[in-house]
């Protein structure tokens, strides 16, 4: 792929991301795109052939972003139980700042759906790696890692749908996450 090419596709994949993030995932059409990454739909076409591959490039890139960012975040923590506090405060912080929607699925292909499944799926396994490395006595390190997940995706709602709320939140899911491991 060429650099200009390389360089439209980026463009418009941010354009994608800015009117997901201001509008919605339902109200992405290429007339909105286009308009947004200053293109017409005619080259939006040239680079993609319908608002779902746009969308599906737009969630990899982004998922890719997260996790790269997720991965800097929990790697600068220093041991297993600082490292788990590191991956709750980096999704409380993604959930204040708008980056966690519970509903976009419903709106996904299942390509796209697909995409945001194996950004949870590997999340999950980081998260379980952090759990297996710091629990050292006995017990099912898959079901304190389920229950530390939903003590998370609860403080993601709560952030969600309060984020001034943010700092409170996250010491509360501190305690939580500190209680459920002792």
């Amino acid at each position: 792929m060429s650099k200009h090419k390389a360089r439209q596709q980026a463009r418009i994949v941010s354009a994608a991301m800015e009117v997901i993030q201001n509008e919605g995932l339902s109200r992405v059409n290429m007339s909105k795109l286009a308009e947004a990454a200053g293109m017409t739909r005619q080259t939006l076409y040239n680079h993609f052939p319908d608002v779902e591959s746009i969308i599906t490039a737009t969630l990899q890139m982004h998922g890719e972003a997260m996790q790269k960012h997720l991965a800097e975040t929990t790697d600068a923590a220093e041991g297993a139980i600082a490292k788990l506090l590191a991956f709750a405060a980096f999704h409380i912080e993604a959930a204040a700042f708008g980056h966690e929607n519970i509903s976009l699925e419903a709106g996904l292909s299942a390509k796209g759906r697909a995409h945001v499944a194996d950004y949870e799926r590997a999340a999950f396994s980081l998260l379980e790696s952090f759990v297996l490395d710091g629990v050292s006595e006995s017990g099912d390190a898959v079901i304190i890692t389920h229950l530390v997940q939903g003590v998370i995706n609860g403080g993601v709602t709560a952030t969600t749908q309060n984020p001034a709320q943010k700092a409170e939140i996250l010491r509360a899911l501190e305690k939580a996450i500190l209680a459920i491991l002792s």
